[in-house]
């Protein structure tokens, strides 16, 4: 069995978690509590979701289901911001 490539991708997982948890640090020192991780969807609709400075690494090493959540509301979806700015979405 090939597991060549699965190893490779393990250590490249591995050396991201590792500056995630360094830019963690810093950011905690500098009072950041949150980080905005952003994405176009395939209807070009801007995504976003957030997670606490304190779980970067863990965010970069297994993932924050962006894809599952944003894929529900498909590309009829209507999108933006509401009149005091909070996002808003709708069909």
């Amino acid at each position: 069995m090939h597991t060549e490539g699965f190893a490779g991708a393990r250590d490249v997982i591995a050396q991201r978690a590792d500056k995630a948890r360094e830019l963690s640090e810093s950011l905690l020192s500098r009072g950041v509590r949150m980080v905005a991780l952003s994405q176009v969807d395939n209807a070009g609709v801007p995504r976003v979701k957030s997670v606490p400075a304190s779980l970067l690494e863990r965010a970069v090493r297994y993932g924050i289901g962006m894809s599952p959540v944003f894929e529900v509301a498909g590309g009829a979806a209507r999108v933006g911001l509401g009149p005091g700015g909070q996002a808003n979405a709708g069909r």
